[in-house]
């Protein structure tokens, strides 16, 4: 009776083995699930605008500089897909207090990721990815055309116009694994056309691009 179940106890210890062994590796390969990101991204670009005024440029000229700081959250769908909501806050904040005058473009992106680098690449411990997708926004006018001078007692009358924003983002992130904060550099490009009680009476278009420089916390 010993001889005969000897061979099939050491079969099953030699089985629980292997198996404590491949179990521990095959969930450390599993990669993290990413986690929901607050950020905060300064942008900097240029806009053609054939209708609303521009605070960086002179009366008449249908182009200008913008500067913006805003808070986006990137939620994420799954290993490779992400949302992000994008608010704006120094440009309306700034240009009601100064001009008395709304432009407000809130925006959502659905971003896809691909990595460059992880973690086991030293000298420095990091996860590099490339980020970019379709952006799909909403733009909010009430103010001057571009013609119009700053002064408020000489400036032309305001209007509302409101249109959809259509665009592309692509960026380069980077995450240091001893880091508490991580980082990212991109651009943004898009064309906004705007419907309203516009000065020309016909819609107008807005085409602008930015870079982006922003702080985030970490997602992995």
């Amino acid at each position: 009776m010993t001889s005969i179940y000897r061979p099939q106890t050491a079969l099953l210890l030699f089985a629980l083995l292997l198996t404590l062994c491949l179990v521990p590796r095959a969930l450390a390969d599993e990669p993290a699930e990413p986690a929901t990101v607050y950020g905060l991204a300064l942008t900097i670009g240029i806009r053609a605008d054939n209708v609303r005024m521009s605070a960086g440029s002179p009366a008449g000229l249908k182009a200008g500089p913008t500067v913006d700081l805003a808070f986006y959250v990137d939620a994420p769908l799954d290993l490779v897909n992400t949302l992000r909501i994008h608010v704006p806050l120094f440009r309306p904040i700034f240009l009601g207090v100064a001009y008395r005058m709304l432009q407000f473009e809130p925006h959502v992106a659905l971003l896809f990721r691909t990595t460059t680098s992880s973690w086991d690449q030293p000298p420095e411990y990091r996860r590099e990815e490339v980020i970019g997708g379709p952006v799909f926004g909403l733009a909010l006018h009430y103010g001057p055309g571009y013609a119009s001078t700053y002064r408020r007692d000489t400036r032309d009358p305001s209007f509302f116009a409101i249109g959809p924003i259509f665009g592309g983002y692509l960026a380069h992130d980077r995450t240091v694994i001893d880091a508490a904060l991580a980082s990212s550099i991109g651009f943004m490009a898009a064309v906004t056309p705007l419907f309203g009680n516009l000065p020309n009476g016909k819609v107008g278009l807005a085409v602008g691009v930015h870079g982006e420089f922003a702080g985030h916390s970490r997602r992995w």
